[in-house]
C-alpha cells in the first residue's frame, strides 16, 4: 500500500474519533451530566446532614458547659433565728493574772466573735500562743452551748452556759461544763461589745449590772452571780463586776467611796504563804483569829434574802507585816480575781464581812469604804441588802 493510502486511512479513523455523530454524544452528555448532577446533589446533602449533625454535636456541649458555669439551684436556708442576730458580734474580756486555774498564754484580753451562722472564734491576747481553732455554738432560747477549745485544752467536751445580753455587755453564766479553762474564758468577766448589736435582751425581765464602772440606773438588776441574786438600788450606785462568784456594785469610782461586794468561796489562801488551802469547816472562825485582821465588833447573826447570816466588822490589824505582796489576800476567785485588800489602802480601810450557805454554796458578802465614810456607806448597802433575793 502506497503511503498516500496510508495517510488516507488514518485521517479517516482519526476523524471518526475527533468528530462522532452528534446524536450519540448527545445522548451520553446528558446522561453524563445527569450523573454528575445526582453526585453533586448527593454531596451536598451528605455535607448538609453533617452540618446538622456537627451543630447538634456543638451545641449539646455548648448548652451542658452554660448550666455548669450557671450557680446550681441550693435548698433555700432556714430563717436565722431572733437569738442568734441579737448575739452576733465581736465582744472582748479581759482575763486577770492571779493564783488560779487559768494557763499559760491567757492572761490578757481576749476577743470572741460570734456570727449568725453559729461560727465562734476565739482571739488569744495579743504575743499569747494559747491554741485555738475556730470553733459552732448553738443557741435555743437563753441556752448556749459551744465546742470552743474541744479540739485542745477541753478534750473533746462542750460547754453549757445561759447567756444575756444588755446595753453591750454579754454574759456566760455556767450550767454544765468540765473544762476549767473554758469556764475561765466564758465565766470570767462581761464580754464587752465591739461591733455593733441590738443592745437587749428582749426577754430579760431586769438589766444585767455592766463591769465597767457604768452608772446603774435606779431600779432592779439580775446578777450572773452564782447562786443568782436579784436586787435593787438606789441613785449614786455603778457597777464594777457580775462573774459567777464576784459580784461588785460602788457608791462612786473607788473602793474609798465604798464598795458593796458579794464573793463566792470554795476556798481561802493561808495567811503567811498566801497558797491556796482548803475552806475552813469554820469560816468565821477562819476570819476572827486571822492574823492580819483587827475584829472590830463581834459576830452576830442576821439574815440576807431570808438566809441565816453571820455578820462583823473588820479592820487591818495594827503592824500587820509579811513578806508577801499580796499579804491581805483572804480568798483566790476562780475565774480571775482575787478577795482581799490592796496593801497600799487596807490601812485606811473598814469592811463588813457577813458569811452565809446559800443552795449549797459559801458566800461572803461584804461593804468595804474609808474608815470616815463608813457609817455613811454601810447604811445604803444595808438598803441594798434588803432586797436581795436569792434563787
Amino acid at each position: 500500500m502506497s503511503i498516500d493510502r496510508r495517510l488516507r486511512q488514518g485521517f479517516e479513523r482519526s476523524a471518526i474519533v475527533v468528530d462522532p455523530d452528534p446524536r450519540v454524544t448527545i445522548a451520553d452528555a446528558v446522561h453524563r451530566g445527569k450523573r454528575r448532577k445526582r453526585w453533586t446533589n448527593t454531596a451536598r446533602a451528605t455535607a448538609v446532614i453533617a452540618s446538622v449533625a456537627l451543630i447538634t454535636l456543638v451545641g449539646s456541649q455548648l448548652l451542658r458547659d452554660v448550666r455548669d458555669q450557671q450557680p446550681a439551684t441550693r435548698t433555700p436556708s432556714p430563717p436565722i433565728s431572733p437569738e442568734y442576730t441579737e448575739i452576733a458580734g465581736t465582744y472582748a474580756a479581759k482575763i486577770e493574772r492571779h493564783t488560779g486555774p487559768p494557763a499559760s498564754g491567757m492572761v490578757g484580753i481576749w476577743s470572741l466573735d460570734l456570727s449568725t451562722g453559729g461560727v465562734l472564734v476565739l482571739v488569744p491576747p495579743r504575743g499569747s500562743t494559747f491554741p485555738t481553732s475556730p470553733a459552732t455554738f448553738q443557741l435555743e432560747g437563753r441556752r448556749f452551748q459551744t465546742d470552743a477549745l474541744s479540739a485542745g485544752v477541753c478534750n473533746g467536751t462542750v460547754g453549757t452556759y445561759t447567756w444575756a445580753l444588755s446595753a453591750g455587755h454579754l454574759r456566760f453564766t455556767k450550767l454544765e461544763d468540765r473544762c476549767p479553762v473554758r469556764v475561765t474564758l466564758f465565766a470570767a468577766r462581761q464580754w464587752q461589745s465591739l461591733s455593733p448589736v441590738s443592745g437587749g435582751s428582749a426577754t430579760e425581765a431586769n438589766p444585767v449590772i455592766p463591769d465597767d464602772g457604768s452608772t446603774l440606773d435606779p431600779g432592779t438588776y439580775t446578777t450572773a452571780f452564782q447562786p443568782p441574786i436579784r436586787l435593787s438600788v438606789m441613785q449614786g450606785w455603778t457597777g464594777n463586776n457580775d462573774t459567777s462568784d464576784w459580784l461588785e456594785i460602788r457608791l462612786g469610782r473607788s473602793d474609798a467611796v465604798g464598795a458593796l461586794d458579794f464573793f463566792q468561796v470554795q476556798s481561802v489562801l493561808d495567811p503567811q504563804t498566801q497558797q491556796t488551802i482548803p475552806l475552813p469547816q469554820d469560816l468565821v472562825g477562819w476570819f476572827t483569829s486571822h492574823p492580819a485582821l483587827d475584829i472590830l465588833s463581834s459576830p452576830q447573826s442576821t439574815t440576807i434574802g431570808g438566809v441565816q447570816a453571820t455578820q462583823f466588822d473588820v479592820a487591818l490589824a495594827p503592824g500587820w507585816q509579811c513578806g508577801h505582796p499580796a499579804c491581805v489576800g483572804f480568798a483566790s476567785l476562780l475565774p480571775g480575781e482575787g478577795f482581799g485588800w490592796s496593801s497600799v489602802a487596807a490601812p485606811h480601810l473598814r469592811s463588813r464581812l457577813l458569811v452565809l450557805r446559800v443552795q449549797g454554796a459559801t458566800v461572803i458578802a461584804t461593804f468595804t469604804s474609808a474608815r470616815s465614810r463608813f457609817q455613811v456607806g454601810v447604811r445604803a448597802a444595808e438598803a441594798v441588802l434588803g432586797t436581795v433575793e436569792f434563787g
